[in-house]
């Protein structure tokens, strides 16, 4: 396997997203005053600027720019910056003060996202499990569907469509549901990976054709691959120096390449000077395997 660094920087990269059609990764700068979607074809970037801090986005099926998370609700973004509400904070109606954090859509095009609870003094382990999993549907309805979390984070589903995980950072553990896709319900909750705080801090992830899961670490500078059935790390790949890996999403052609976000937050003058990619896009390639298409959200 290869690591390069790529010519895109945020100060907190998130929820990438690889746009087929455009052969461009999109993702969010949660932090760019105050939040963006970001555009990167591998030469160029492109921001579009938010109001609010933005946790995700997703493309819209229907072309007309991205479902973005924003704090306590979630809107429609245009390619060319308007917003228009979508789930307001009212009908959101988010618990404890929690805010939205990462999310991903289904093969129905329905988005599932996390909420949790955030406080960057503390580590993820030390927050209130105040947060949730909720599902949004293309009409808008914004369902609750597990609570529990502390920091909700990666989301992805088995090639069958039949298992959903979804990470917590805080918890620092991967969880599974029976997944019925028709429907929309989640069942039978069990954990299937748990990890050492000092192997850093499950973030995002995404899963390959294979089923395995491919995992980025907060803190701990590094993405793995892991094996749900057996729960064994198969291969491991280093970041560093950058410690602040947030997630990752299979990219370029034939998807067999994986693209992953960084992040220059929480990290001292000192750190940063001694991390100069710190917030850069990492691309890895020879996986040996390949990975699931995007899917956008439906409405």
């Amino acid at each position: 396997m290869s690591l390069s660094v790529l010519p895109s920087k945020a100060k907190h990269g998130e929820a990438p997203f690889w746009d087929e059609k455009t052969n461009t990764l999109v993702y969010v700068d949660m932090f760019y005053p105050p939040g963006a979607v970001v555009t990167f074809d591998g030469k160029n970037t492109r921001f579009v600027n938010s109001v609010k801090n933005m946790s995700c986005q997703v493309l819209r099926s229907n072309g007309q720019g991205y479902v973005v998370a924003q704090e306590d609700q979630i809107d429609f973004l245009s390619k060319s910056g308007e917003l228009s509400p979508f789930v307001t904070k009212e009908a959101f109606n988010l618990q404890n003060g929690t805010v939205t954090n990462d999310g991903k859509c289904d093969a129905k095009g329905r988005l599932w996202i996390g909420t949790m609870t955030l406080d960057f003094t503390k580590p993820p382990s030390g927050v209130e499990a105040n947060g949730g999993l909720y599902r949004v549907t293309p009409d808008g309805q914004a369902t609750r569907m597990d609570g529990g979390r502390k920091v909700s984070n990666g989301i992805d589903w088995t090639l069958d469509n039949r298992t959903l995980f979804h990470a917590d950072t805080g918890h620092n553990c991967v969880f599974a549901y029976d997944f019925d896709l028709e429907k929309g319900d989640i069942a039978n909750k069990r954990t299937v990976l748990n990890f050492p705080e000092d192997t850093g801090f499950v973030d995002g992830m995404c899963t390959d054709v294979n089923d395995k899961i491919w995992a980025a670490f907060w803190n701990g500078g590094r993405i793995g691959q892991y094996d749900v059935e057996t729960g064994k790390l198969l291969r491991n790949i280093s970041t560093a120096p950058t410690s602040q890996t947030t997630s990752c999403v299979f990219a370029g052609p034939g998807l067999e390449e994986l693209w992953i976000t960084t992040s220059t937050v929480s990290l001292s003058e000192q750190q940063l000077a001694a991390q100069p990619n710190a917030g850069a896009i990492y691309k890895l390639t020879g996986l040996g395997t390949k990975g699931k298409r995007s899917i956008p959200f439906a409405g």
